[in-house]
């Protein structure tokens, strides 16, 4: 029986994991996908925003599959095999805080899955806008960047052409035997990224032996993942935390707004947000996404029934206090009049207890 090829999609927090994981099944709509969406918190936001695979969706929440020998994945890996119809082509997209280096592991120490699938390529995907400072910042960054066949620099449309420049000779230096990809907007690949056949497991086995010696990043828990984290609304990992919250009241457009214009200029360390809105004077669903300063909303269509109206959403950071964002979301609530002066003073008080 042929093995299935495997693309392993990562990638520092907002770099276009997902939009690249959507571009790939929608450009083989006669492919028959298994999705592997990994989420770092307790409220899985990613399965909703991937396009139907036509194998399913497998969401691992509550943590990131940064484990050796991670049970959990082993675990959808045999569910994957088991199905009745063979699927064509796996992909597995980390959270943007999972170093790729264990989870290749997964697919090379375990006998069973090694039988089944062989890796094709491991993608990383940076923002050209701020991979330089993650850089700096983040150790798994280095790793994901360090661990690539193909290095994508997204989003070129929004530097220069000296900083994409020297990004790309960053990267070049950090990973020579890589290859780099430019991606903005408008551009596409000339490249079919899911036959890239540029996994070398020698290769590979060099570089995570190396790094393992070198950096805190590695450990040998051989634990089952979901025993690793409590099911809280904070969830931890290398120094960043995720606080996820669900909740029915619709959020007032006006109040979330400024609450969210104030949250990404006054506080530095917020790296991502994502969430499922549910908004008082909108009839659709609404995506919103955030990375560092900068964010953007979308229609994700009309709700399915009234049962299904909450928001679902996920801030990743460092020293965000889960009480104060709750206090914040819940002063956005639609049910009571905007007073701007209340308001502000209020959101103020939080803003400001968030940066002690």
């Amino acid at each position: 029986m042929l093995k299935i090829p495997v693309t392993i999609i990562t990638g520092f927090l907002g770099a276009g994991k997902t939009t690249l994981l959507n571009y790939l099944i929608s450009n083989q709509k006669e492919k028959r996908f298994a999705v592997i969406e990994n989420e770092f918190g307790e409220v899985g936001i990613d399965g909703a925003l991937v396009m139907d695979a036509k194998e399913g969706i497998f969401e691992l929440s509550n943590g990131c599959l940064c484990c050796t020998l991670n049970d959990d994945l082993i675990n959808v890996l045999q569910k994957i095999l088991n199905r009745d119809r063979r699927i064509e082509h796996l992909l597995v997209e980390t959270t943007g805080i999972a170093d790729p280096g264990p989870i290749a592991m997964s697919f090379l120490s375990d006998p069973y899955v090694k039988e089944a699938f062989y890796i094709d390529g491991i993608i990383t995907l940076t923002d050209a806008q701020f991979i330089e400072q993650q850089l700096e910042d983040q150790e798994i960054a280095c790793n994901q960047v360090t661990m690539a066949d193909v290095i994508i620099i997204n989003k070129i449309d929004k530097v220069d052409s000296y900083q994409r420049d020297t990004v790309n000779n960053i990267l070049r230096r950090m990973n020579p035997g890589s290859r780099i990809i430019l991606h903005g907007k408008d551009s596409s690949y000339d490249v079919n990224l899911l036959e890239l056949n540029a996994f070398s497991e020698q290769s590979f086995l060099n570089t995570f032996n190396t790094l393992k010696k070198q950096t805190h990043t590695y450990h040998n828990d051989t634990t089952s993942f979901s025993n690793l984290f409590s099911p809280t609304k904070q969830v931890r990992h290398s120094g960043i935390y995720s606080h996820s919250f669900v909740f029915k009241a619709p959020l007032d457009v006006l109040k979330f707004n400024i609450f969210i214009r104030a949250l990404l200029t006054e506080h530095l360390n917020v790296f991502r947000i994502k969430g499922i809105l549910h908004l008082s004077s909108v009839e659709e669903k609404i995506l919103f996404q955030a990375v560092n300063s900068q964010y953007a909303t979308d229609s994700m269509g009309p709700w399915v029934s009234e049962d299904e109206k909450e928001t679902k959403i996920v801030f990743i950071g460092k020293n965000l206090n889960n009480t104060l964002l709750q206090d914040a979301l819940d002063l956005c609530s639609s049910s009571d009049a905007f007073e701007p002066e209340i308001f502000y003073n209020q959101l103020n008080r939080i803003i400001l207890g968030m940066k002690i």
